[in-house]
């Protein structure tokens, strides 16, 4: 037979005045382990949620973001054909292990409603921030089921169930809307349906789940239930050279993937075939060094991170350069590490800075 599975889940808050009370857990469900595109499913005995409201900021004890004037704003925007602008609105978060602080984050998300959820790698946790500033942190860290160890990138579908990728341990968790641990796929491997030094995750309006197998040199598609669908580019010809970071998808499931091992961005449809590319070596506008983030708006503009520059780029669907953000030390909106990307329904753009320890949300004019 199958070993159980066990894992934590945070207990249910009930709010009331002045406090939150946690609500009994369930008890746990037996599932397993198998192949590794069979999900594994528990609940269990374990911490709670925690959600904090003692963080240094406002009279109500809630995260403080740091706004930023105007004025400075546009000198820190800049532009490669002063068409569009990127403009940092308020920096979100700072180093540390408290609530609201990050360790090397390297994911983020964020839901119809304005809730970010970060991945906080170095601290082991995944921390969901309101637009009111109420900090929720899920942080328990090890190798069970449920666990995390070096969470890398995170998603989360309309109906507020979240998947992490839970990079150190080579898998993917999925968790229901009360943070209830639901079930894990994937394993460490070479075969279809196992990772080798994944590096992030997003869905498409199907929920869907692309994970970028970096060391595999491919992306993987799997269904919302876990279940491997297909992988691409495919196992043809040398794919060496291909380090697939991250993967954006548009309206028309076309899927763009940062390939930070040849600095660009290739553009393959919904069936895994390459249909185009953008970018190339370089420091000039257009050109990437080493991106590991890309997104797209719902105006259908592609938003790339790139380490090696150190900014980020907007570029039209068909790969023309819309902006530059880099950031200056004056202004204190600096980049060094954009590590991540996330856009809210409005089309703001939020930027995870590795370096950092922080977020920074930019507004897209």
């Amino acid at each position: 037979g199958r070993p159980t599975a066990r894992g934590p889940h945070p207990r249910r808050l009930r709010r009331r005045p002045g406090r939150c009370e946690a609500a009994p857990p369930r008890r746990r469900l037996h599932g397993g382990f198998g192949d590794c595109d069979h999900p594994t499913s528990a609940w269990a005995d374990g911490p709670d949620l925690r959600r904090d409201r003692s963080v240094a900021g406002d009279d109500q004890g809630r995260l403080e973001f740091l706004e930023i004037g105007d004025e400075p704003l546009q000198q820190a925007a800049e532009t490669a054909q002063v068409r569009r602008a990127l403009v940092p609105v308020s920096i979100i978060g700072k180093p540390g292990t408290g609530a609201g602080e990050f360790n090397s984050p390297q994911g983020i998300a964020v839901d119809n409603w304005g809730n970010l959820y970060v991945a906080d790698t170095n601290n082991h946790r995944v921390q969901k921030i309101t637009p009111y500033g109420d900090v929720y942190r899920y942080e328990y860290s090890g190798r069970d089921p449920g666990y995390l160890l070096y969470p890398s990138s995170v998603t989360v579908d309309p109906l507020l169930y979240m998947y992490v990728l839970d990079a150190g341990n080579c898998r993917v968790q999925k968790f229901n809307p009360t943070w209830r641990f639901e079930f894990t796929f994937g394993m460490e491997g070479t075969q279809a349906g196992c990772f080798r030094a994944p590096e992030s995750i997003t869905r498409d309006s199907f929920n869907n789940i692309y994970v970028a197998d970096s060391g595999n040199s491919r992306i993987q598609k799997f269904n919302a239930a876990g279940r491997f669908q297909f992988q691409f580019p495919g196992m043809r010809g040398d794919v060496s050279g291909f380090r697939p970071a991250a993967v954006g998808i548009d309206r028309e499931y076309n899927c763009y993937v940062a390939d930070a091992a040849t600095h660009r961005v290739i553009v393959f449809n919904s069936r895994g075939g390459a249909i185009g590319a953008f970018g190339g070596p370089g420091a000039a506008p257009g050109q990437l060094s080493e991106p590991v983030s890309v997104v797209v708006g719902p105006d259908d503009t592609v938003f790339v991170a790139e380490i090696g520059n150190a900014r980020v780029q907007a570029f039209s669907p068909q790969g023309e350069c819309l902006a530059v953000f880099a950031g200056t030390q004056s202004s204190g909106v600096e980049v060094i590490e954009p590590r991540a990307l996330a856009v809210d329904p409005d089309g703001n753009l939020y930027v995870v800075d590795a370096k950092l320890h922080r977020v920074t949300k930019l507004e897209w004019r």
